[in-house]
């Protein structure tokens, strides 16, 4: 499902405390800060908090990548500065512009129009991969977000691709897979590095406020998942041990190859749906 091209650089760290463990730049608390520390996870130490108010080249690029393998271009369908995520078959009808990416006092907003620019794809949204990697031992991401309508074929996702060093696709939070009863807004897909995919019903409609998603990754022992701090989901099976991880935060949209398995794009194309991000933050 996922396809590539070029290198990415690291950057260096805040605190010489930290980077043994975390490869992240300074940053500085800014504009509406607000998510607490956790009280449901045993990684307690912040080593990034980014409100996201405007964007940090240190901290983000704006398309889809790994964050080894550079820039995924579709096969070279896509020009700089347009990215996506592409495979054979595609299930996505998005690709990815920074137009789309807007930064404020509130935070990030991602925005998707109908567009005709490229020939494999329909919709025109935006995307943030983190320069920075995942803690070496481990960690806790939180994410205080609110996600668009789901029931017309938006694929909010939060995501790791595969690492440089082995570690296989980890789908933190994927938004309108259909299973039974889930209302396509309470829909929420986990999937581990084995292609273990939980669908569960988060017990709230996701697309009515902002909530905070807690993502605690413990290398080769667990995989947990929280909504406003409570544990929803856990997997212990076919856990990675990788360390190199980055953070993909998307506003995709699944086309008629994926409507077998989740909500489908109607007509007309849907127009103006929104993801917001209003904080990110690591702990170890």
């Amino acid at each position: 499902m996922r396809v590539v091209a070029a290198l990415l650089a690291t950057v260096a760290l805040a605190t010489a405390a930290v980077a043994a463990s975390f490869s992240v730049p300074s940053f500085t608390l800014t504009g509406g800060c607000w998510l607490s520390a956790p009280t449901y996870s045993t990684f307690t130490t912040k080593v990034f908090d980014d409100c996201l108010t405007s964007f940090n080249s240190a901290s983000w690029v704006e398309y889809m990548t790994d964050g080894w393998q550079g820039r995924w271009d579709a096969n070279g369908e896509l020009p700089s500065p347009y990215s996506a995520s592409f495979g054979s078959p595609n299930y996505e009808a998005e690709y990815f512009s920074p137009s789309q990416d807007a930064f404020g006092t509130s935070g990030m907003v991602i925005t998707e129009v109908p567009s005709s620019q490229f020939a494999n794809f329909s919709i025109k949204s935006g995307v943030l991969t983190s320069v920075w990697k995942m803690p070496s031992n481990g960690g806790l991401i939180q994410i205080s977000a609110k996600l668009p309508s789901m029931s017309a074929g938006a694929w909010p996702a939060f995501w790791w691709p595969p690492s440089a060093s082995g570690g296989q696709e980890i789908d933190w939070f994927e938004g309108g897979f259909t299973s039974g009863s889930i209302p396509a807004n309470h829909s929420w897909s986990i999937t581990n590095n084995a292609g273990q995919q939980i669908i569960f019903d988060a017990g709230v409609d996701l697309t009515a406020a902002f909530h905070t998603y807690g993502f605690e990754y413990k290398p080769g022992v667990s995989l947990k998942v929280f909504l406003d701090g409570v544990l929803k989901e856990s997997i212990t099976t076919n856990v990675p041990t990788a360390t190199d991880y980055v953070l993909v935060l998307a506003n995709q949209f699944g086309n008629a190859n994926s409507c077998a398995w989740r909500t489908c794009i109607g007509s007309p194309t849907p127009n103006g749906l929104q993801l917001k991000i209003a904080e990110v933050q690591v702990y170890h």
